[in-house]
């Protein structure tokens, strides 16, 4: 009886932790700072079939969707850190306007 409750119930409680963990954790901080999200969207499903292709399926579920993550996450790391964040620097850049009216700080190169 109670397995044929779980179908229903469950995706429900699920959504209901998640939204939950999401209020009580603070992660604005963490947002402010970095922006993985767009890098794990991006490259979520590319990850996911390349490993498919290549055998990762056959561990099992709990595996593949660890290293889907992992290695997704390497991606989105990476992407954030060498374009994003740098083309976000000219999103107020207008290529019609003269450059002389343009603060230089949109045109020097982060030190890292």
């Amino acid at each position: 009886m109670l397995l044929g409750v779980y179908p229903l119930v469950a995706p429900l409680v699920t959504v209901y932790l998640i939204m939950y963990l999401a209020k009580i954790i603070p992660m604005y901080q963490f947002a402010k700072t970095f922006d993985y999200s767009y890098g794990l969207y991006i490259y979520a499903y590319p990850v996911q079939k390349a490993l498919a292709e290549f055998g990762g399926n056959r561990y099992g579920i709990v595996a593949y969707t660890a290293a889907s993550f992992v290695v997704t996450l390497f991606f989105a790391v990476l992407s954030w850190h060498l374009l994003e964040q740098h083309a976000l620097k000219l999103k107020r850049w207008q290529p019609w306007k003269s450059i002389s009216q343009y603060p230089a700080r949109y045109f020097q190169r982060d030190k890292m």
